[in-house]
């Protein structure tokens, strides 16, 4: 047989269900299996390390980030010339590319930030 366990867990944390099953007839249970994971609901900081001068004399531009966290995705937006964080259509365009292994990547952009 099949059955399905869902569980509301309270935080972070490392959690291991076990799991065996029991006969009916006879009620001897099998050998339990495990299963083991981590919850980690911490954002990562990210700190940009390098990057072009501004103003910059070219159009071409390399930006080096870095994270707290080793396995961390890299998300960038190079449209927007407003300060701060790129704007939300900057995303919703498809403009944003991750470099998914944790490496840094170059792209090209307006100089601005």
């Amino acid at each position: 047989g099949e059955d399905m366990l869902s569980v509301s867990l309270p935080g972070d944390g490392l959690y291991t269900v076990t799991a065996y099953a029991v006969d009916a007839r006879t009620g001897l249970a099998s050998e339990p299996q495990q299963y083991t994971w981590s919850v980690d609901s911490t954002l990562p900081e990210t700190y940009v390390i390098s990057h072009p001068a501004n103003p910059a004399a070219t159009a071409e531009a390399a930006f080096f980030a870095t994270s707290t966290k080793a396995r961390s995705r890299f998300d960038h937006c190079t449209n927007s010339r407003r300060r701060g964080r790129p704007s939300a259509e900057c995303f919703a365009e498809g403009v944003a590319k991750s470099a998914t292994d944790g490496s840094t990547d170059s792209e090209e952009g307006d100089g601005g930030e």
